[in-house]
């Protein structure tokens, strides 16, 4: 009996396949529709912020970047300071500019090293994080302040000194 019961089963949802394959086509193709609409929302909104420059602007920036890079590859001399936690260490890759290969950094606090100036400025400005504090106004209502930046790691240049 039960045997009867299960060819019945799959007779029936053999039956109801097709259906389920048409509604499918038919989801994909709208599906297909929104996807077109909003790629050419992505392509307007994206083209209407870019500027177009002409040869001689072109020239300048690549002349500009190009001083930067130099300007970012000279050594400089300094200690690394953990300041999260003495004594620890910091690994991290670094690439700034276009056809520059990834070097990777391996930093120990309080020792000294010979860094790129465009490394130590990465270390100086971008190795650090926001805390928020969360206060509550006089009429009871929540609010998320941001504290002042907390640096994690400093680069200590010493060819000054």
């Amino acid at each position: 009996m039960s045997v009867k019961n299960e060819v019945k089963k799959t007779n029936e949802q053999k039956n109801k396949i097709p259906e389920i394959k048409e509604i499918k086509k038919e989801i994909k193709a709208e599906d297909i529709s929104n996807k077109v609409k909003n790629f050419d929302y992505v392509k307007e909104v994206t083209n209407f912020g870019t500027i177009k420059r002409t040869a001689e602007q072109k020239k300048k920036a690549a002349e500009m970047i190009e001083a930067a890079r130099k300007a970012d590859s000279k050594l400089v001399k300094g200690i690394f300071k953990n300041l999260e936690c003495q004594g620890g260490d910091l690994s991290f890759a670094y690439h700034a500019y276009k056809g520059e290969p990834t070097r990777v950094y391996h930093l120990i606090d309080g020792h000294e090293y010979e860094i790129p100036v465009g490394v130590a400025k990465h270390i100086n400005r971008q190795c650090k994080y926001k805390r928020s504090k969360h206060l509550v106004n006089k009429d009871g209502t929540k609010m998320i302040v941001d504290d002042k930046p907390i640096e994690r790691y400093q680069f200590v240049s010493t060819d000054y000194m």
